[in-house]
């Protein structure tokens, strides 16, 4: 009865009753089979072993044809391919790939696995050969198993099953030799180093970086040494390193892959304060595993080797000294971690300032106790800080002055006293070394008083640009002389002394000290003069 019925079908199938073979809902470009399995000749599982990616179909759906777009066989040209087929009744198996991606399984050569008797037991197993002169890339195989006819062709067929699975053929283009052929080293926390074992011949490498170790689909980037710097990586992340051969431009082998877990020792994000001419204050926010910082300072803006040695830090800032002005700088800093691990080398810039210095100062005496202290504009300055006291030595602050001159009234209490000056540059809180000038010379200063007989003579201003003054006061008798002499002894002016007050040009006396003596016959003083 039963092959009674087959018969029928048959006949049926060849008068173009067509419709009693299902069809596979999918649109093909590739024929569609005539099997029927209507009496359950169908394919209960197929799949493969030998390839790089294998097909494991343990599914049945009890058509006549179907299409797996899902399961896809990834294998080298030139590969042998085991198969193993389940079947309810006993079958022909054939076995046909679209070598030159035609849409046809036709042309020769294609029909990879031809039955010449049936397989009796289930499962059954089976090799094919997929020949060197396939095509490269992706294309479809069809596994057909036939009762009745031995091979009925791709686009045929009787009571059974016809299945098509996808394909990728690969170039044989030889992959990295070796069973671990990639080494990671150093890993840093954003970067690390890839090396792998060359392949003779090669024509190039690519290499992907992801987050996942699925196999790439696309292209790499492509090298040509068997190495490659690492970098945009994030601190404490898997990452997987897939790396293939390139035989030719259009040839590439398998991906080998290497998996490795970038460090959590980080190199400081670094900012720069208090910036001047010659220094800058870097600073840091610390890290956790830290142990210790290294830092290198210098005008290259390549960050340094690996094995390079800097200057090590317990602290989070450092006072970077004996820069040049208006230069720019580059500061590499790596962090050394618990567990003797050590972070790459990030690199930060700046600019160091045009140089912050004290004004020229120029006073301006009215009188002894009245001067005008004046200065040249220094580009940088944004303000000027001064000071008048009775001491040489700078104050640690001072009256800010915007302007550039000042009026100082001393007191007539006989003391020295001097102006300091400093500038302020780029802000008020960056300044200048103080400058300091004497504005007045106290009686103590004079360097002999041979007879104090009430006089006192004063000689100002000290220093001195132009003119001298000499005031007498307290005698009746204003009867003396006045005489310069270099340091030396070397006269350089005399005059007679007639009046309280007797003013002297010294316009034309190089600068450097001089002493001014005046006597009277009764007493005498002298006088360090500082000429400018």
């Amino acid at each position: 009865m039963r092959r009674n019925l087959r018969k029928l079908l048959q006949v049926l199938t060849y008068c173009g009753v067509a419709a009693l073979a299902p069809m596979s809902a999918d649109a093909q470009t590739y024929c569609t089979p005539t099997s029927t399995s209507i009496y359950g000749d169908y394919i209960s599982s197929f799949s493969t072993t030998g390839a790089v990616g294998n097909i494991t179909n343990n599914g049945t759906s009890g058509s006549s044809y179907v299409y797996y777009p899902s399961q896809t066989m990834t294998a080298i040209l030139g590969t042998t391919i085991n198969f193993s087929v389940s079947f309810t009744y006993t079958q022909y198996i054939n076995i046909w790939i679209d070598l030159n991606q035609n849409g046809s399984f036709a042309d020769a050569g294609e029909n990879l696995r031809t039955s010449t008797s049936k397989m009796t037991s289930s499962p059954g197993t089976g090799t094919f050969t997929i020949p060197l002169t396939g095509m490269a890339g992706n294309t479809r195989m069809r596994v057909q198993a036939d009762y009745s006819t031995a091979n009925p062709g791709p686009c045929g067929g009787g009571w059974g099953e016809t299945e098509d699975y996808n394909v990728t053929l690969i170039s044989p283009c030889a992959g990295l030799p070796g069973a671990n052929p990639i080494t990671v080293n150093p890993i840093f926390a954003r970067s690390a180093n890839a090396t792998w074992t060359a392949v003779t011949g090669s024509a190039g490498y690519e290499y992907i970086v992801k987050t996942n170790a699925t196999t790439p689909t696309g292209a790499g980037t492509p090298v040509t040494a068997n190495s490659a710097n690492l970098v945009n990586l994030n601190p404490a992340t898997q990452y997987w390193l897939f790396v293939r051969n390139k035989c030719n431009a259009t040839d590439a082998s398998m991906w080998s892959v290497k998996s490795f877990m970038t460090s959590n020792c980080s190199a400081p994000q670094v900012s720069f304060a208090n910036i001047k001419h010659n220094s800058a204050l870097a600073l840091w926010s610390s890290i956790n595993i830290a142990t210790k910082y290294e830092y290198i300072c210098n005008t290259d803006p390549n960050a340094p080797a690996v094995s390079a040695t800097g200057t090590t830090t317990t602290t989070n800032n450092v006072l970077l000294q004996n820069l040049e002005p208006e230069t720019a700088y580059y500061m590499h800093v790596r962090t050394h971690c618990t567990g003797n691990e050590m972070s790459s080398w990030d690199t930060y810039q700046f600019t160091t300032m045009k140089e912050c210095v004290p004004p020229v100062v120029t006073p301006i005496p009215s009188s002894l106790d009245n001067i005008e202290v004046t200065w040249q504009p220094v580009e940088t300055a944004v303000a000027y800080e001064y000071a008048v006291n009775s001491m040489e030595t700078p104050p640690s602050l001072g009256t800010t002055e915007y302007d550039n001159s000042v009026t100082v009234n001393l007191p007539a209490d006989k003391k020295p006293y001097y102006f300091h000056i400093r500038s302020k540059c780029i802000s008020i809180y960056t300044a200048s070394e103080w400058t300091t000038i004497q504005l007045r010379e106290g009686e103590a200063t004079a360097v002999n008083n041979v007879n104090d007989n009430g006089a006192r003579v004063q000689a100002y201003p000290n220093p001195v640009s132009d003119v001298i003054t000499i005031q007498v006061d307290g005698v009746s008798q204003l009867r003396g002389t006045v005489l310069i002499t270099d340091i030396s002894g070397k006269i350089m002016a005399t005059t007679d002394v007639t009046d309280k007050k007797t003013n002297i040009s010294m316009s034309g006396f190089a600068p450097g000290i001089y002493l001014v003596k005046y006597f009277n016959g009764l007493q005498a003083q002298t006088f360090r003069v500082n000429k400018l």
